[in-house]
């Protein structure tokens, strides 16, 4: 092939071969399944599968040797924007390219770490997260080697090829506010704001959720949303204490994400106090569960506090002599019933609320977590 260019001419060659028996042997065909997005996000696996179209599946079998190779888009330094800008005046035709593929040494086993969790000599590939590189186009290669049908001893290749465009990288944080500032009480309404975020892929949406037990490895935060919106400020009508042991710091998380999903969580400490009236706070709890729609009911009955224990009182007793512990000078009876009373009717409000709405992590989280909790006071309910 010959060009001709300002006076310049230019040559590039090909050499086709062609087989023995061509008619028997085609070259095999190979087809990768389309993504599902169209950009996908380096923090998150990728998975890619290819195969066989369906005659060539049947014809060969198991005998298919499969190899994956990798190329990366990037601008091509030959390519001029004023000789581009000149052939387009003059009604010619501009013949470098402006990008050009080179090869991926971040998907070179020889050059970088392990980044595949499946063979690169298989037709299904499974990448970590975080190999590739945000905001680039990449060109996956399956190829296909068979045994030619005619000559022994021979093989015949065949190829697919998938783009893969990558989301820009995760959200660049900004602020995270809290108002009241540094301490409120159980049933102080909250303002969480998300300040100052950006990112490349937007818009942005954003999730706010909170961990009442910071020092338990396995404490779900409470989603104070269903699913992530694009509204960055969040009302909170409540939020349940932390524990006294942890002098009732919380943290509050929240969790920016870009069009595409990629996502950037930050979190903040806080003291949520509990309620000076704890009965008085619970009843006003219960009420505002039976208000609400029935997915904020497991945020609002989150924050349900078990009144604390009767405690026994110890005197001191003259000196010489062994100190007394007094019992309460309470109706334990009256007491231990309202107790049950009022945790049956947290169970059965779960359990009715429950039914009309719709069932995510957080809300089996929040109510299993308020189960727990008037289990953990020793309490048993007569409902189920």
């Amino acid at each position: 092939v010959w060009g001709f260019s300002y006076g310049r001419t230019a040559m590039a060659t090909v050499n086709l071969g062609v087989l023995a028996g061509e008619s028997n042997a085609r070259v095999p065909e190979v087809l990768i399944e389309r993504l599902l997005t169209a950009k996908s996000v380096t923090t998150q696996r990728l998975k890619v599968v290819g195969d066989l179209v369906p005659d060539d599946k049947a014809r060969y079998a198991d005998s298919v040797q499969w190899e994956w190779s990798f190329a990366r888009k990037e601008p091509n330094p030959r390519y001029s924007i004023v000789d581009a800008a000149e052939a387009e005046a003059k009604g010619e035709v501009y013949l470098v390219p402006k990008d050009v593929y080179i090869e991926a040494i971040e998907l070179d086993p020889s050059q970088s770490e392990p980044f595949a969790l499946t063979s690169l000599f298989g037709n299904t590939l499974v990448l970590k997260a975080n190999s590739l590189r945000p905001s680039s186009t990449y060109s996956f290669r399956l190829t296909a080697t068979v045994p030619h049908p005619v000559d022994a001893g021979e093989f015949i290749s065949g190829f697919g090829s998938l783009e893969v465009i990558t989301a820009g990288p995760p959200p660049v944080p900004g602020e995270l506010l809290i108002f009241p500032a540094d301490a409120s009480d159980v049933l102080t309404e909250k303002v969480l704001t998300a300040r100052s975020w950006t990112a490349e892929d937007t818009p942005l949406t954003y999730m706010f959720s909170y961990r009442a037990d910071i020092t338990s490895n396995f404490s779900e935060p409470i989603g104070l949303r269903v699913n992530p919106t694009s509204a960055s400020e969040q009302r909170v009508w409540c939020m349940r204490s932390g524990l006294a042991d942890n002098d009732y710091v919380i943290e509050v998380i929240m969790t920016a994400f870009s069009v595409f999903g990629a996502s950037t969580t930050l979190s903040k400490e806080y003291r949520v106090l509990p309620s000076t009236d704890v009965t008085a706070a619970n009843r006003k709890i219960r009420e505002k569960a039976e208000e609400v729609d029935p997915e904020t009911v497991p945020q609002i009955l989150a924050c349900h506090q078990i009144p604390p224990q009767v405690v026994a009182t110890t005197t001191m007793a003259p000196e010489g002599l062994t100190t007394t512990t007094l019992p309460p000078i309470v109706d334990e009876s009256e007491e231990e019933a309202a107790i049950i009373e009022e945790a049956n009717a947290v169970v059965s409000l779960l359990r009715s609320k429950a039914k009309e709405g719709v069932t995510t992590p957080s809300a089996v989280s929040s109510n299993l977590q308020a189960v727990s909790d008037i289990a953990a006071g020793g309490i048993v309910t007569e409902e189920v």
